[in-house]
């Protein structure tokens, strides 16, 4: 391993002393394999049905009360689809995370200790495709 020392560097005011160093890394290598799912547009949604999504929220599996959590967090009158409450959970938005697959995860608020993302939960609801998260913040009690 070898350093080098390099003549001082100044940057917004402050004054730094540059070092690198140079030494041998191992560069990870990714092998990718593809394979043809469906031959067709119309079998790779019929696939993509049964086989994508973590949950399907229908109707009679949810509660009203998860029910009204779900409207309000897929409607897209604001410009950006979000729903958000005060801890502790709801029952609406217990459920909710119920049938994702959630909330087994769940820890009480004060077991967090910074922003938790529970991220990347695809689902189906009322016929269309959402990517759902959860965004812990124990600083300000937000779900």
């Amino acid at each position: 391993m070898c350093f080098h020392t390099f003549e001082y560097v100044e940057y917004e005011g402050e004054t730094f002393r540059a070092v690198t160093q140079e030494r041998t890394v191992s560069v990870p290598e990714w092998t990718y394999k593809l394979e043809e799912v469906r031959d067709s547009r119309e079998r790779l949604e019929t696939y993509a049905t049964e086989a994508v999504p973590d949950a399907r929220l229908d109707a009679p599996s949810l509660s009203d009360d998860g029910r009204e959590v779900l409207d309000a967090a897929v409607n897209e009158e604001d410009g950006r689809p979000t729903y958000e409450e005060d801890a502790p959970l709801s029952d609406g938005l217990a459920s909710v995370l119920e049938q994702l697959g959630i909330a087994a995860d769940l820890q009480s608020l004060d077991a967090y200790d910074g922003l938790t993302r529970f991220t990347d939960i695809v689902a189906l609801y009322d016929g269309t495709w959402y990517r759902f998260r959860l965004v812990i913040d124990p600083q300000s009690g937000l779900l």
